[in-house]
C-alpha cells in the first residue's frame, strides 16, 4: 500500500460525510441561533416572512422554507392567519455552533473582565 492511500484510509476526519446545505438550512440555522441565544424566547412572535427576507437579503420563499424546517423540529408554530411563534428553545446541536450560544448568559462581569 502507498503512503498517500494509507493517509486517506486512515485519516478519519475524511470519513466524515461532507454535508451540504442549502439556503433554507443556513435561513433555519440563522432563526435557531436567535433562539438559542435568547433573542427570540418562547411566546415570541418571529419577524414577518418579509421582513426576514430582507434582513437575510433571500426570498420570501427561502425564508418560508427555513421556517417550515424549525417547524418540523417544533422550534416554532407556523398558525394561519397568525405570526409564527418560537414554542420552543432546544435547539439542537444540528445547527452548527448554536447549541454553545446560551453560554454567553452564563458568565458575570467579573469572569469577562
Amino acid at each position: 500500500m502507498s503512503l498517500p492511500n494509507f493517509v486517506l484510509e486512515n485519516a478519519s476526519e475524511l470519513r466524515e460525510s461532507i454535508v451540504r446545505h442549502n439556503v433554507r438550512d443556513v435561513v433555519a440555522g440563522k432563526i435557531a441561533t436567535l433562539i438559542a441565544s435568547g433573542m427570540l424566547q418562547i411566546g415570541d412572535e418571529l419577524p414577518s416572512e418579509r421582513d426576514l427576507a430582507s434582513a437575510l437579503q433571500v426570498s420570501r420563499e427561502t425564508v418560508r422554507g427555513g421556517i417550515q424546517i424549525l417547524a418540523a423540529k417544533n422550534l416554532v408554530a407556523v398558525l394561519h392567519g397568525a405570526r409564527t411563534r418560537v414554542i420552543s428553545d432546544d435547539v439542537r446541536p444540528e445547527f452548527e455552533g448554536v447549541g454553545q450560544s446560551k453560554l454567553i448568559n452564563s458568565y458575570g462581569l467579573a469572569e469577562i473582565h
